[in-house]
C-alpha cells in the first residue's frame, strides 16, 4: 500500500464527507471500505471523525452545517486541493468568476481551511498545512484513488481551475464519450465529465471515486445496507469499472474496479 505524506500544491490532499447522519453514515462507509474510527475532541464546534485505512488516515466524517443546509439537501463529499497560501489563493478566486465560501479560517494545531465556488457551481476545499498533511494512502482498495468534477459547464471550469492552480485539461474519446484530465506538472490531478441525466438531480461537485476489488461485490455490500445504485458498473476501456452509488442518506460516490490499481 503506497503510503504519502506529501501532497504539493496543487494535488488533493484529503477528502471529508458532510452528511445529516454521522452514526448511520460511519456504520455504512465502515463496512464497505473496511475503515477503522477516530473520533475527535471538537468541543462546542460538533464532531469530527477521522477515518483511518490500516491505521493511515482516508477520510474524515462531520455534520452538514446549517450554512451548508441552506442550499444542500443532500449529504456531500468534499474534495481538498492543498495550497501554501489559502488567503492567497481565495483571493485569486475571486478575481476568475469564482466565489469565497469560507475562509480563510484557522484550524489550531492542524492548518487553514478555505472553500471556494468554481464558475460551474461546484464547492471546492482548499488546505493549507500546519500540523496536519492529509490523507496517508494511495492507490489501496478502500482508500480515495481519483477526483472528478462533474459540471455543466465545462468550458468555465476548464478556464478557471487551469488559472488557480497551473492545472492542463486534456480531452480525449474514451468509450464513446468525451473525458478530461487534468494534469500538473504531467502527472494526472482529477477529471471532469459533463453531467448527464442519471446526474440530474445533483449540483455541480467534485465527485470521489474509491478503488475496490471488485464492483459486483461492492455493491452487493451497498445494497445490503440501504445503499443505492445510480449507474451501474460500466466500462472505461483500458481503465477499469466504474459505479456511482449514493449512501443511505443520500450522499453520492463513486466505486472503480482498476485493471491495474499500481498505475
Amino acid at each position: 500500500m503506497p503510503i504519502t505524506n506529501q501532497h504539493p500544491p496543487g494535488t488533493f490532499c484529503w477528502i471529508e464527507l458532510a452528511t445529516t447522519e454521522i452514526d448511520s453514515a460511519l456504520v455504512f462507509y465502515s463496512t464497505v471500505f473496511g475503515w477503522d474510527i477516530e473520533e475527535a475532541d471538537l468541543g462546542d464546534n460538533g464532531r469530527y471523525i477521522r477515518c483511518r485505512l490500516n491505521g493511515h488516515l482516508v477520510a474524515a466524517v462531520t455534520r452538514l452545517s446549517a450554512q451548508q443546509q441552506k442550499f444542500l439537501s443532500k449529504p456531500i463529499w468534499y474534495s481538498y486541493v492543498a495550497s501554501d497560501d489559502v488567503a492567497a489563493t481565495l483571493d485569486k478566486c475571486t478575481t476568475l468568476d469564482g466565489l469565497r465560501f469560507e475562509g480563510p479560517i484557522a484550524v489550531p494545531d492542524a492548518g487553514t481551511l478555505g472553500t471556494i465556488v468554481d464558475p460551474s457551481g461546484a464547492l471546492l476545499c482548499l488546505w493549507q498545512a500546519d500540523g496536519f498533511t492529509g490523507g496517508g494512502c494511495q492507490r489501496a482498495l478502500g482508500a480515495p484513488i481519483w477526483h472528478e468534477l462533474w459540471t455543466r459547464d465545462p468550458e468555465s471550469a476548464k478556464t478557471f481551475y487551469a488559472a488557480v492552480f497551473g492545472w492542463s485539461p486534456t480531452t480525449r474519446d474514451l468509450g464513446g464519450t468525451d473525458t478530461t484530465s487534468f494534469t500538473l506538472g504531467g502527472a494526472p490531478i482529477g477529471g471532469l465529465n459533463i453531467m448527464n441525466d442519471a446526474l440530474i438531480d445533483l449540483p455541480a461537485q467534485w465527485a470521489v471515486y474509491f478503488a475496490v476489488a471488485n464492483c459486483a461485490a461492492t455493491i452487493e455490500a451497498v445494497e445490503a445496507l440501504d445503499g443505492t445504485v445510480r449507474v451501474p458498473p460500466t466500462e472505461l476501456p483500458g481503465v477499469g469499472y466504474f459505479a456511482v452509488l449514493n449512501d443511505p442518506q443520500g450522499g453520492t460516490f463513486c466505486i472503480i474496479q482498476m485493471f491495474d490499481l499500481t498505475q
